[in-house]
């Protein structure tokens, strides 16, 4: 009963932040400096293809975040990526409350935002549409309002989808200028 109440809360945050989302205009930015990739526990992700991806976009690699949503805390691994974080479900509250240390990330404003799953689960879609990202780019097989440019690959595939990304901001640049 207790996690039916929890989840339905949630299910209203994630509808109100998908909403805000639709709503939210695009700023011309010649450049992304900032990256967010939120993934989950069960993807494994070469830490290497990110520093391609970095260097291939002129990303800092201080510039770049990594939060891995789960469903219990989890020790996180040693990575040269020194932003990285765990959003555990256990942290949120009964009525959807989001403990007071995700705030300043959520508050930071990101360029290019990487949605690394291709499920749909309420707590990572309420996580990815809680950041403040000028871009965001993602699997078509979760909810479309999350992204606003949309792939359809295997997660599994880590190089062909930032790639991919890579192709489409490439392009977002160009047409910027």
């Amino acid at each position: 009963m207790v996690n039916g109440i929890a989840n339905l809360v949630l299910r209203f945050k994630r509808r109100e932040k998908l909403s805000e989302l639709v709503k939210k205009s695009k700023k011309n930015s010649p450049s992304f400096k900032t990256l967010l990739i939120i993934i989950p526990e069960e993807v494994k992700l070469d830490e290497q293809l990110l520093f391609d991806f970095a260097l291939k976009n002129k990303i800092l690699l201080e510039n770049i975040t990594v939060v891995v949503v789960s469903k219990k805390e989890i020790e996180m691994p040693e990575l040269k990526i020194k932003n990285r974080f765990n959003f555990s479900r256990t942290k949120i509250g009964l009525w959807g409350s989001i403990p007071n240390e995700w705030q300043p990330l959520f508050n930071k404003p990101y360029d290019l935002l990487l949605n690394f799953f291709n499920q749909s689960s309420v707590f990572i879609e309420l996580v990815s549409a809680s950041f403040n990202a000028q871009y965001r780019m993602g699997f078509s097989t979760v909810d479309s309002r999350l992204n606003d440019i949309l792939f359809t690959l295997e997660t599994s595939d880590n190089h062909q989808f930032l790639s991919e990304c890579s192709i489409y901001v490439n392009a977002l640049i160009k047409t910027k200028k």
